[in-house]
């Protein structure tokens, strides 16, 4: 299997594309497959980074404006190199390649668009995008084909591994990083901002990214200020200026989830509209500080922030749902031939409430559920914790080591039934996924009563996996466009 990124950094592009691509293509590099870079050799570019590590495959300088006849270009160079080195799968993470290029690009290899929000159509085999909490009704109806898989969700989110960094004390301490480039110069304001008198007595570190233009102005600024120092950020020191922080104020790009996955006290600032779709669609899970435009950052709030207290269980829930292994897990999925062969049924634990979320308002489990509709984080949080109180109620996640493939529910009514309900991940349909974890969890014979199951007529693989696995139709077995299935112990 020979895997290709196609992606771009310059100072208007950015860097955290590069930097994303880099993550996953490690992880593809440990499982020995062959992996190539498409770049452009755009001003302010980061490649002298990927040259370190992988093959570099220079584009022609086209990539400045979604011009059609650029993205027509662009696609025919890619298409010669795909040629050249047989390449099977290609990672598109680019604004400015349109569905034009993909379409050109499909009939060559597999394509894997990766994006932060999707507002055009796409012809991608696969859409990965971390920073949503669940698949969105009107990307899987409009823009993406029937057939697209998605990887959707803070199990892939794409953040390099620390584990060789040592955590330290907590200093009375403010870190601000606004990315590479930070284009708006929001890092100024922000400087602005903590030099009132009341952070005097508090260290303010100001990271300043490597493609930033504006690095000098920068340093001259904090120089006469009380208790400020400046330091050159890039992907391979956060870490170490974010660990020993008390508060960490940055946009909503790739370093939102270095300190989210320390389990920090931050504020996030979005910097653009795509990283406020970002930061308006994650902000939906509680677990992070955000402001939605920087004229309304104050000292007031900052200092609020800063002496927030009771973060402890918030940490440990961020630490794990941010866990550093999406990209591992990237490179997993497209590399793993069985993934029932290690998958086993375990019990619901506080953090597969996040899972949960996303499965409930999946497309097609709400078109399959008894409910029909969506659920908002606050009802599900309330329904979460009432079910796992609830001793007549059994959740079951079926899991590999790094993935969760799909859940099943056992609900235990006074008329000595139970009512057996399951869906599986996107992602993993059609692998066989809802049979092996079904077969498995009936042999758990948790409640030791018969069990009946509801499916809609027109679901065709749940009728199908029932009647496979033994299930006889029930008495009135047809009603209003349900089917009644049962199963005897």
């Amino acid at each position: 299997m020979n895997v290709a990124f196609r992606s771009d950094s310059s100072f208007s592009i950015g860097t955290g594309h590069i930097h994303r691509c880099l993550n996953i293509a490690r992880a593809f590099k440990k499982k020995k497959v062959k992996t190539f870079f498409f770049c452009s050799d755009e001003v302010g570019n980061v490649n002298n980074l990927i040259k370190r590590e992988f093959k570099l495959c220079k584009l022609p300088k086209l990539i400045t404006n979604k011009n059609l006849k650029k993205n027509y270009l662009d696609a025919n160079f890619t298409i010669k190199l795909i040629k050249k080195y047989n390449i099977d799968l290609i990672f598109l993470d680019h604004y400015y390649l349109n569905e034009k290029w993909e379409k050109k690009v499909s009939k060559y290899c597999k394509i894997v668009f990766i994006s932060d929000f999707i507002n055009r159509k796409s012809f991608c085999n696969y859409y990965l995008n971390y920073n949503i909490p669940y698949e969105n009704k009107k990307i899987s109806k409009k823009l993406l084909n029937p057939d697209c898989k998605k990887l959707i969700g803070t199990d892939y989110s794409i953040i390099k591994n620390s584990h060789h960094i040592k955590s330290r004390k907590v200093k009375n301490k403010i870190t601000v990083f606004m990315g590479g480039v930070d284009t708006k110069n929001i890092t100024s304001k922000i400087v602005n901002t903590l030099s009132n008198k009341s952070f005097d007595k508090v260290r303010k570190l100001i990271v300043i990214g490597v493609q930033n233009k504006k690095r000098d102005q920068l340093i001259n600024q904090t120089k006469k200020l009380k208790n400020f120092n400046t330091a050159v950020g890039n992907q391979k020191n956060l870490y170490s200026f974010f660990k020993d922080s008390k508060l960490v104020i940055t946009g909503a790009g790739t370093s939102m989830y270095e300190h989210l996955t320390l389990g920090l006290n931050s504020v996030v600032i979005p910097q653009n509209k795509s990283q406020k779709k970002i930061i308006n669609d994650l902000s939906s899970l509680n677990l992070f500080s955000y402001i939605k435009d920087i004229k309304y950052l104050n000292s007031d709030y900052l200092i609020k922030k800063l002496n927030q207290k009771k973060i402890v269980n918030k940490k440990k829930i961020l630490k794990d749902l941010f866990d550093r292994k999406g990209a591992s897990r990237v490179a997993e999925y497209f590399t793993a031939q069985n993934f029932t062969k290690n998958a086993k049924l375990k019990k619901i634990s506080e953090i597969d409430k996040f899972f949960l979320y996303k499965l409930v308002n999946d497309p097609l489990v709400i078109k399959n559920s008894l409910g029909n509709k969506s659920i908002n984080y606050e009802e599900h949080e309330k329904w979460f914790q009432k079910t796992i109180r609830n001793n007549n109620s059994r959740i079951l996640i079926y899991k590999t080591p790094k993935h969760k493939l799909g859940q099943v529910r056992f609900d235990n009514t006074k008329k000595n039934k139970t009512f057996i309900t399951y869906s599986v991940s996107n992602e993993f349909r059609g692998k066989n996924v809802g049979f092996s974890m079904l077969n498995l969890a009936l042999k758990k014979n948790i409640f030791k009563t018969p069990i009946y199951a509801i499916v809609k007529k027109n679901n065709e693989a749940s009728n199908k996996i029932f009647k496979k696995l033994g299930f006889i139709l029930s008495k009135n077995y047809q009603k209003n466009n349900f089917i009644y299935y049962l199963k005897k112990n």
